[in-house]
């Protein structure tokens, strides 16, 4: 839902980053523009999705991960407004073993990630078919490159 080139920020749970620069809260709130709202408005379920970077103990990473899902639900259910099925995606710690064109900055290992569902079949399971939909995107992170694929609804 967001460009690419927002992440998160490095060893941080609530903010995000731009080309290496933590953003202000109220930098982030302008990303959840009118048209945001409206594009996010059509969708019945919606789902923040947490993830951390190769940096760091896989155990802590995971719950950064967590908090990062935890973050993003908050964000599209304030964006969404009533009504919405608001979910949590922790996909947790990048694993290094996977390949990758860039040793150095691990930005792009920390995506941020709103999903917008528009329409389900009746009794679908909504993580199984979000991880079939991530596999062999170039788009979306792989779910075999992260350490969890953890979905929940949000409380």
């Amino acid at each position: 839902v967001l460009p690419k080139e927002y992440t998160w920020a490095r060893k941080d749970d609530k903010h995000l980053a731009r080309d290496g620069r933590t953003l202000a809260d109220a930098e982030v709130q302008a990303l959840f523009s009118d048209d945001f709202r409206t594009g996010i408005g059509r969708s019945a379920d919606v789902i923040g999705v947490g993830v951390a970077s190769q940096e760091g103990d896989v155990v802590e990473e995971s719950g950064r991960a967590a908090r990062r899902a935890l973050t993003a639900g908050g964000w599209l259910a304030t964006a969404r407004g009533e009504g919405a099925l608001v979910w949590q995606l922790n996909l947790g710690q990048y694993k290094g073993t996977c390949a990758s064109a860039d040793k150095g900055d691990t930005s792009w290992q920390r995506p941020v990630i709103m999903v917008g569902v528009r329409e389900k079949d009746e009794g679908v399971n909504l993580g199984e078919a979000l991880g079939d939909a991530m596999t062999g995107k170039s788009n979306l992170p792989s779910r075999d490159c992260y350490s969890n694929f953890t979905m929940e609804r949000r409380q």
